[in-house]
This record gives structure tokens, sequence and C-alpha cells, in this order.
């Protein structure tokens, strides 16, 4: 197997902050407007990044979710 497989992309292109994760086999793209910031990418590990995600309390209000500061209204999949 493939280690970079066991990671998530994270991509900020202008106001778009995108997530993706693939087993080769099936891509999952997820999408959030953000605040623009500087341009970038990288990967990190998926289980860890999941873990920490798992740790922040939820929030939800009115097809609004907020973990801590990151927040988001629409994700879409592709």
């Amino acid at each position: 197997t493939l280690p970079i497989l066991s990671n998530a992309l994270i991509r900020l292109e202008g106001d778009r902050l995108e997530l993706t994760g693939t087993d080769l086999e099936i891509q999952l793209v997820g999408a959030v407007q953000v605040e623009p910031g500087e341009d970038g990418a990288t990967t990190v590990a998926a289980r860890k990044l999941h873990d920490i995600i798992n740790l922040l309390p939820r929030i939800t209000t009115r097809n609004t979710q907020v973990f801590k500061t990151l927040s988001y209204k629409q994700i879409d999949l592709y």
C-alpha cells in the first residue's frame, strides 16, 4: 500500500478550503468557504485528523456545525 493513501489533502485556494481523501478507488472531496488566506496545500495523517476532530465539541444550529474556531455552512461532495 502507498503511505500517502493514509493521508488527507488539505488545500486552500482563495476562499475555498478543500479536504480530499482517497483509496485509489473512491475519492471524497469536501469543500467549505472560509476567509481568504495564502493559497497552499499540505497532507496530514487522516487518522490523526479524525481523532482531533472527534475531540472537538460539536454545536449544531440550523444546518451549521461549529467546531471551536472552524465553522461551515455547506459541504459540497463530488
